[in-house]
């Protein structure tokens, strides 16, 4: 699950958007410098992605991956699993997507005490927003992996095992209904 399905998850589950975010850039178990309600969505984004990862739909995709790829298989079906909830977004949320992303974003932004402790800025929303809707079409799964690249230690190598990264959206989508019915559980 990556940030769009975290904030689906946190939202139905009355957590924080913020934590549903950091959860991916905050490191360590002492989260006492962040808000209480942040630290309960990372503890609940953490969650989340056990359940994730240890699912049977998330390990039939992962073993489609060849060896030397398979380093960057996380990431990939993160985007994945996004790319599905936002394609049929409908069936999962009565708001349209594109205003629940500007919610969310809004909601992230503005939550600066968690951005302090961090010593990072917030989100700008408008951004943020479109990043998130974005991942409803291929080509925006695409720019994603692109941006994600820029920040990788071997961008390169992590382009060339994301390649062929629509093969693997097939061997995730069968299971996926189960996999965020799962993860909402969490």
């Amino acid at each position: 699950m990556n940030f769009l399905a975290h904030l689906y998850i946190a939202e139905r589950r009355s957590a924080d958007p913020t934590g549903a975010v950091l959860g991916d850039v905050v490191r360590g178990r002492d989260l006492n410098h962040l808000p209480e309600a942040v630290a309960h969505s990372i503890h609940l984004h953490r969650r989340i992605d056990a359940v994730c990862d240890r699912h049977p739909s998330t390990r039939h995709a992962l073993a489609q991956f060849p060896a030397g790829p398979r380093r960057y298989a996380g990431i990939v079906l993160d985007l994945c699993a996004d790319h599905l909830l936002a394609r049929e977004w409908q069936q999962w949320h009565a708001e349209p997507l594109a205003d629940f992303c500007l919610a969310q974003a809004q909601a992230i932004a503005a939550n600066s005490a968690a951005f302090v402790a961090i010593d990072r800025p917030p989100p700008e929303p408008a951004r943020f927003a479109a990043i998130l809707a974005d991942c409803a079409t291929l080509d925006g799964v695409d720019r994603a992996l692109q941006r994600i690249s820029q920040r990788a230690r071997e961008p390169q190598r992590l382009l060339a095992a994301t390649r062929h990264w629509r093969r693997y959206l097939g061997a995730l989508e069968p299971g996926f209904a189960t996999l965020l019915q799962d993860c909402i559980a969490a």
